[in-house]
């Protein structure tokens, strides 16, 4: 359960990276904080004023070291924890390794 003290009031906007190469789709897995220990795309929180196309490339960068291209808009999802009471709106890529 969750402590209501620390629990969102309003939806952050989030951002992940589908990176595809030879096939394959890369995956990293959470090392601490919500969902630790589940595998999860790069990417994490979209920045003020940053544009979330702009989010995408730099936490590819920031999270795997990797540059990408080709990079496409796939979809938004509304993503509710309520145990840890959190929720965020998640902006989805899809991206070539390049």
């Amino acid at each position: 359960m969750f402590c209501l003290e620390f629990a969102m009031q309003y939806p952050g906007v989030g951002v992940g990276v589908y990176i595809r190469k030879e096939g394959k789709i890369l995956f990293g897995k959470r090392k601490g904080g919500h969902g630790a220990g589940e595998w999860c795309p790069p990417g994490w929180q979209l920045e003020m004023r940053e544009d979330p196309l702009e989010c995408a490339i730099r936490e590819t960068r920031e999270e795997t070291g990797l540059e990408i291209s080709n990079v496409r808009f796939v979809g938004i999802t509304s993503d509710v924890w309520p145990e840890v009471g959190t929720h965020y709106i998640t902006v989805s890529y899809v991206a070539d390794w390049k």
